[in-house]
């Protein structure tokens, strides 16, 4: 049994580099702690409020989106079931309780899908089976007419910008490609709320 943290889940939900291979894993099921929930509606807040990718609109669809996930496709258990676990880990191993929390709870069910570096590699020094999803550079990746049907991310060259209208300009194109790909997710899982209805869009 698989176990998701926030890092790989809000990959997929923003449409970040590497969101195809966590979909895979959605789609066979998967576990998170209840924590995951709050911790990936603030990844979804962020995107809006701190970086203005998105407005607050769009931001709100994703969390229904993210809540229709965890009815379909995450089961969810209580925090508290693996807190004590989580304490001890965060402590022996330098680690966040949060990122403690999925680990805790990948001891118990054997696999962890992250997209979070540390984390992975305290989970298998702990002899979890580790699933990492791919990591970009942010400040080397923009994502670019991101949708459904598998356009990914694109390097955004800096050396070959010139100046700083064109710095600019490419990180206005930038926040407006993000919005695009996630209305896009956003439509797409509102009109199915299946992993299988939201490769089908």
């Amino acid at each position: 049994m698989i176990v998701v943290d926030a890092s790989a889940l809000a990959k997929y939900l923003l449409r970040e580099e590497g969101w195809r291979s966590v979909e895979r894993y959605l789609e066979r099921g998967v576990y998170s702690v209840s924590y995951v929930v709050k911790e990936v509606a603030n990844a979804v807040w962020k995107h809006s409020v701190v970086h203005g990718r998105i407005d607050a609109s769009l931001a709100l669809e994703l969390y229904r989106v993210l809540k229709m996930l965890i009815g379909d496709v995450v089961v969810l258990e209580p925090q508290e079931n693996y807190l004590d676990e989580a304490v001890r880990i965060a402590f022996e191993n330098s680690v966040t309780v949060y990122d403690a929390l999925y680990i805790a709870q990948a001891l118990s069910k054997g696999e962890l899908l992250t997209a979070d570096t540390r984390q992975a590699r305290v989970a298998r020094m702990l002899g979890v089976v580790v699933h990492e999803v791919c990591r970009v550079n942010q400040a080397t990746w923009t994502p670019s007419n991101i949708t459904t049907r598998g356009e990914s991310w694109k390097p955004l060259e800096r050396e070959h910008i010139g100046g700083a209208h064109a710095s600019r300009q490419a990180t206005r194109k930038r926040d407006e490609d993000t919005s695009k790909g996630c209305l896009e997710v956003a439509e797409c899982i509102g009109l199915k709320s299946t992993i299988s209805g939201v490769r089908a869009c």
